[in-house]
């Protein structure tokens, strides 16, 4: 998971994978308004973040990829399984619609490629997910199930390279200027292929908060509810600070919830 803020950078927040190399990038607002939460690439040949692969990013098997999007005019990788060569791949086509794209593992060819419209200049979010046990692949665009398709050969996928965001090297034979222009928040990998209802939880995964108290004061609300409907019975009314106690406990897991 790369949130893809001024904080995180290029760092993966669960931790799994080296921190990715971002080379001519600004920081901008995100999806949900907040300042500098999320990259805004260029345009440039320059312009581009990659995501070192050890085989944390390998799901060769079954896989989901999230992003939030926001194109602005120029066709280029949101993700690109290599860095100057076709593998599988989510592209923008001249900030109108998205293209997902899947290879096979021993040669980079496509067997199964999607498409689907885009809300230009503004912010889409973007998925598609492959599971190989069933040849299953699905285009996700704005929480909704736009495309799908089966492939009969079911190949393993070719996801053993570095990811390329932004611009892809090499040789360029669809696209004559290859370099994404816009900005891209919150991108996800995932080793299963989700189902609509599970992509839908994921696409806030990067921006929610759990406050730690909050376990605290939960716990805090079982001990007092125990405490009066059991201790105090035994031994006596709670006195006029211990109700005041409760209170404020109750409160905090009431109103705390992350």
């Amino acid at each position: 998971m790369y949130p893809l803020t001024s904080n995180t950078r290029g760092k993966d927040k669960k931790k799994t994978n080296k921190p990715g190399i971002l080379r001519n990038i600004r920081f901008a607002p995100g999806p949900f308004g907040k300042p500098r939460t999320a990259v805004k690439f260029l345009g440039k040949k320059n312009s581009y973040i990659q995501l070192p692969n050890d085989g944390g990013l390998d799901a060769k098997n079954a896989i989901t990829i999230l992003a939030w999007v926001k194109p602005e005019g120029r066709s280029g990788p949101i993700v690109n399984y290599h860095p100057n060569a076709w593998s599988v791949l989510i592209w923008i086509e001249r900030g109108r619609s998205v293209l997902v794209r899947y290879t096979r593992r021993n040669n980079r060819k496509p067997f199964i490629t999607l498409r689907a419209m885009l809300k230009p200049r503004k912010w889409n979010n973007v998925g598609t997910s492959y599971d190989r046990s069933t040849g299953k692949v699905s285009l996700f665009v704005n929480e909704r199930l736009v495309k799908q398709a089966t492939s009969r050969e079911r190949p393993a996928l070719s996801t053993q390279y570095p990811v390329r965001m932004g611009a892809r090297m090499g040789r360029q034979i669809r696209f004559r200027r290859p370099y994404f222009k816009g900005l891209v928040s919150c991108l996800q990998f995932y080793n299963v292929a989700l189902k609509l209802k599970q992509v839908r939880a994921k696409y806030d995964e990067c921006f929610r908060k759990r406050r730690k108290f909050v376990y605290v004061a939960c716990f805090s609300c079982v001990s007092f509810w125990f405490y009066q409907n059991c201790y105090s019975r035994l031994f006596g009314k709670l006195s006029k600070l211990q109700r005041r106690l409760q209170c404020f406990f109750v409160s905090c897991c009431v109103h705390g919830r992350g």
